[in-house]
């Protein structure tokens, strides 16, 4: 073999040729430009080696040949801007060249460690450290600087083998292949010190490598761990180390933490927090508290077995442009759409890049080869009230579409701040492997690891469709636009919707993703299939050479893809609900409340598909048969307009109506007061820290070890309406003050209580007198129109015997009164089952004339004190509860089996009258079912019969539907009971085992009295909690 090196001295070029090899190296310096570095690779130590070493005074080129590695090192004049190269030619991995050996693999797992340093005396601080101490440290590390971007806050360095960020206090290095990290440790501390800057804090972390063997320390953490002590042991009381995730599932996060805790502190509320240590330390602790940023979290997405089509992105080929274009067309761009991006693609191929917003930044590496392809995506310095990592984990896995991925949330946030942060994530068409929790420090930080894998694909029989006339319909999915879609406001479970063509040819069967098996009359021609009308009577497709699809519950994905909505994604909680409280968010977080962008029925519907979705990988026998959705961000709106309504009657939340603890809690944050009926629900919401001057004890017929117990809690307020209650008060509770419960009906209420509850007019004053020879302090009146009332003129009549109340208790001498209670009966309904908007609701009207007539009888000037006890009002659209079709009965009057005019189709759900569903007994409910027909849409799809699937958003005895053919049907629960009907004589498309009916509005006296009948457990309904930001539905997505 011969080489020679040319040189040219007034550019600087200089040219390595390898007459033996065909290989050439070009480099030349251009004043002021970013370098760019080029990553030839062949078989030497099993890593790809850097190729262009980026210093002011020296050019390195790295390369080898099957037999030699070789490194020219070309002196060049002490310029201040930095080299770049300007062409490189390679083709020594072409596999044409018998005489060239591919690289049999890369390791692509990072090493990634974090430094927090004491400020020292410079503004800049580590920022201010020279490009060459830089170089030296990348040297040690065996990688090489190729590319540099900066902001106000940091330097973002892409390197030969991943990035390096510096922010005047804090240094992170990541990097891949079998590079060294751990060697630049002792150079930047070592040059820190001489800025007068200490370590505060380190964090190392990594993935299990794919071939440990080869990396430094052989890949051994406990080896790791001892060299980090040996540097940072002496910080506060040393280091930690913990390994996160299953030993023989999926692969494990390594964390090393030592901190001089020094940055933890505990602010006003007693809360311990962390220093942010991406700024500069300039103030005095307690002013540099007082001003210290939101905790942040950072976001890894560890992904392998990457989707092949995508990743021929990242190869430079004839079809390569440019970075810029290579990372617009992968989707890059529009996961990190406010960031300014600095990519590059490397020779022959892989890709990184880092992309700086602010304090925050991204870093993405990818290394596209099959057999061992895998890509991280970091995002960084998150503020804690704007990160939402299950909608930024969607996003990744839906462009890169990994096999199998893992997922770090990192944070130095408390529990209170971070509890949204720390809910576990679900991802459609992904089976969560595994899940693990780690606190890891003193202010509260922690890490959260969980590892996924795609269900599994399967053969599905491609069925030949009709042609398709467009001009037939409005378009649904627009093909074509996707550059026009809004980047800000990415689609709920966004890797639903890009689906890909699936009938090329006809009547072939190839291996497809379930959530693709919507073809190309879905996405790709325009054709909308929630507007399809519905065939049914449809035959189960039968295979002559392999098991009906409709068995295979992965055919499932496609019902559910034809009944999802293209939505915006909603912001996180503290973004979305920036106008309330701390306190408020704290509880939706709480809850684990996943924001939605709307309280509509679409919006509902897609949030239940996730949930279904997330079941499908289970045995039939173990998924959910019911649960119930719980939008708390109804209830916070029904408070604002409570408020602005009817700003005098104070709420007392009814909590016999629903004592979900999420509603109460919600309400409580809110400032609500509460009306409790018994002493487990004034034990209910004491449990939620509300003081007993906010509860009345509304109940005029107590029993006595209720009332005892009542007493105790510390609550002073309780009502009556009979002698007997007044001397049962006396003699158990006498310091307790109580109100007189007026009797005062609406006749057209839902639920009336005057047969029960409530003294008429001649018993006032008597009643009133005997209080007074007891002693019993009279605080005021109450009244409740009954439940679920209408008429606003019964509230006016209630008002007026309110009133006169007033005056009797003036002449038989008592105190002044001071309070009236106009009670509850506020409806929760809405006149249509599409939205919940507050003109919907009758308080708008109701409204109108309690004010009038309480400045009539009461007027503020007065000073008595009006509260309010409405419950179904807030409670009633809360919930949305989904029950499953799990067996069904078609019959026909041809044959007899049903008599005629009866319900040919009888169908059978999870949820019944012993269940929720007993308000139809006990609250004169008027109840609508929505379908979902999963499983009817999928075999549809699997039979080819594009008219058999039935669109969403479908109602029970809907009058307009589309040509939609309905049947006269029953739909039963679950006991052995034949009164256990839910519907009857309603009319419902032909729906199938495996559907589901959701219910809206069951939010009202529903579970709060279900049973336990024939060993169905009403109580036991698995719930999800919610919170809308509006009313109803955004507007869809068009693409």
């Amino acid at each position: 073999m011969s080489e020679s090196i040319e040189s040219d001295s007034s550019d600087n070029r200089y040219n390595f040729h390898s007459i033996d090899t065909n290989v050439e190296v070009e480099t030349t310096w251009t004043p002021f430009e970013d370098v760019a570095d080029l990553r030839p690779w062949g078989y030497v130590g099993n890593k790809r080696a850097p190729a262009i070493a980026d210093r002011t005074d020296l050019t390195h080129a790295f390369f080898h040949t099957n037999t030699n590695f070789f490194e020219l090192a070309a002196t060049s004049p002490a310029f201040d801007a930095p080299v770049a190269v300007a062409s490189l030619n390679v083709t020594m991995n072409n596999t044409n060249d018998t005489n060239v050996l591919p690289c049999p693999h890369f390791e692509g797992v990072e090493k990634r460690i974090e430094i927090d340093f004491h400020a020292g005396g410079l503004q800049r601080g580590l920022r201010s450290l020279p490009r060459d101490i830089l170089d030296d440290a990348m040297t040690a590390a065996e990688c090489l600087i190729v590319s540099k971007r900066t902001c106000a806050a940091f330097d973002a360095y892409v390197l030969s083998e991943s990035s390096l960020f510096v922010y005047p206090t804090k240094v992170v290095l990541k990097t891949c292949g079998t590079t060294k990290l751990l060697n630049a440790i002792p150079m930047f501390i070592e040059e820190a010190a001489k800025l007068g800057m200490q370590p505060r804090r380190a964090k190392y972390t990594r993935s299990t490598f794919m071939w440990p063997d080869e990396q430094p320390l052989e890949g051994n953490f406990d080896k790791e761990v001892e060299f980090l002590e040996r540097h940072f042991g002496a910080l506060g009381d040393g280091g930690n180390a913990f390994v996160l995730g299953s030993k023989t599932k999926g692969v494990q996060w390594h964390v090393y933490l030592a901190d001089d805790n020094s940055g933890a502190f505990v602010d006003g509320n007693g809360t311990e927090g962390s220093e942010c240590s991406t700024g500069f330390e300039t103030h005095s602790a307690p002013a540099a508290r007082a001003n210290l940023p939101d905790p942040t979290v950072s976001l890894e997405v560890c992904m392998t077995d990457l989707d092949r089509e995508h990743s021929k992105h990242f190869f430079r080929d004839d079809t390569y442009e440019s970075c810029q274009k290579t990372t617009d067309n992968c989707g890059i761009t529009d996961l990190f759409p406010q960031f300014d991006i600095d990519p590059y693609v490397f020779e022959p191929c892989g890709y990184s890049m880092n992309a700086l917003s602010g304090s925050e930044y991204a870093t993405i590496h990818i290394t596209p080869e099959d057999g061992f392809s895998y890509c991280s995506v970091e995002r960084s310095n998150i503020p804690v009230s704007a990160a939402d990592p299950e909608d930024y984990l969607r996003r990744v896995a839906s462009t890169f579409k990994p096999g199998k991925f893992s997922f770090a949330v990192s944070t130095d946030a408390a529990l209170p701040d971070a509890a949204n942060i720390r809910r576990v994530p679900t991802l459609p068409g992904y089976r969560r492997i595994q899940a693990s929790h780690q606190e890891v420090d003193a202010s509260g930080g922690a890490v959260s690891f969980y590892t996924f894998e795609r269900l599994p694909d399967v053969h599905v029989p491609v069925p030949t469709l009709p042609a398709v006339n467009l001009a037939a319909f409005k378009p649904g999915f627009e093909a074509g636009h996707d550059s026009d879609r809004n980047t800000d406001s990415e689609e709920d479970a966004p890797d639903r919707k890009k689906f890909r063509p699936l009938v090329e040819t006809p009547d072939i069967t190839r291996e497809v993703r379930p959530s693709s098996i919507v073809s190309s009359h879905v996405a790709e021609s325009g054709f909308e299939l929630n507007r399809c009308p519905s065939v049914n009577h449809m035959e189960a497709p039968v295979h002559e050479h392999e098991p009906s699809t409709l068995s295979n519950h992965m055919t499932e994905y496609a019902g559910i893809a034809t009944l999802r909505t293209p939505l915006p994604t909603s912001f996180p909680l503290a973004r979305a609900f920036a106008g309330y409280d701390s306190e408020v968010i704290n509880t939706l977080i709480g809850q684990h409340c996943k924001p939605l962008v709307g309280s509509g029925g679409k919006t509902i519907d897609n949030f239940c598909l996730d949930i279904i979705e997330n079941g499908l990988a289970l045995p039939t026998t173990d998924r959910l048969a019911r649960f119930c959705v719980v939008d708390l961000g109804v209830v916070m709106r029904r408070w604002r307009y409570w408020r602005a309504t009817i700003p005098r009657a104070m709420p007392h939340y009814a909590v016999k109506c629903n004592p979900d603890t999420g509603v109460l809690a919600i309400l409580a944050a809110l400032g609500s007061s509460f009306d409790c009926a018994s002493a487990t629900e004034v034990d209910m919401v004491m449990a939620l820290g509300v003081t007993p001057d906010r509860i009345i004890y509304a109940n005029p017929c107590k029993m006595p070890a209720h009332l005892a117990r009542v007493r105790d809690c510390g609550v002073g307020l309780t009502t009556f309406d009979s002698v007997a209650e007044l001397h049962k008060i006396y003699e158990l509770a006498p310091e307790m003050k109580v109100v007189l419960r007026l009797r005062a009906d609406d006749p057209d209420a839902r639920c009336v209580l005057g047969n029960k509850f409530g003294a008429e007019p001649p018993e006032i004053e008597p009643l009133l007198t005997a209080a007074k020879h007891l002693g019993i302090h009279v605080e005021g009146v109450a009244f409740h129109v009954g439940s679920g009332a209408t008429n606003p003129r019964a509230f006016r009549v209630a008002l007026e015997r309110a009133r006169l109340a007033f005056d009797i208790a003036e002449r038989v001498g008592l105190p002044p009164l001071k309070l009236v209670d106009i009670g509850g009966g506020f409806s929760g309904s809405v006149r249509t089952v599409a939205a919940t908007n507050d003109s919907d609701v009758t308080l708008t009207e109701v409204a109108k004339t309690v004010n009038a007539a309480l400045e009539e009888f009461f007027p503020e000037s007065s000073g008595v004190r009006i509260i309010s006890e409405p419950g179904r009002y807030f409670a009633e659209a809360t919930t949305t509860l989904a029950t499953m079709v799990f067996s069904r009965r078609i019959r026909s009057e041809e044959d007899g089996s049903v008599a005629k005019g009866g319900d040919t189709h009888q169908y059978f759900v999870s949820d019944g009258l012993y269940g929720m569903m007993n308000c139809l007994l006990y609250d004169h409910a008027s109840i609508t079912a929505r379908i979902l027909p999963v499983s009817t849409n999928a075999a549809a799809l699997a039979g080819g019969d594009l008219n058999g699937i039935v669109p969403r958003g479908v109602y029970s005895n809907e009058e307009d539907t589309n040509g939609l053919t309905k049947y006269p049907s029953t739909v039963f629960g679950p006991t052995c009971d034949g009164i256990d009907k839910v519907l009857e004589n309603t009319l419902l498309p032909e729906v199938s085992i495996g559907d589901w009916l959701l219910f809206p509005h069951m939010g009202a006296y529903t579970v709060s009295a279900g049973s336990n009948f024939n060993g169905f457990d009403c109580a036991g309904v698995r719930k999800y909690y919610v919170a809308s930001i509006v009313d109803g539905d955004p507007d869809e997505i068009r693409r």
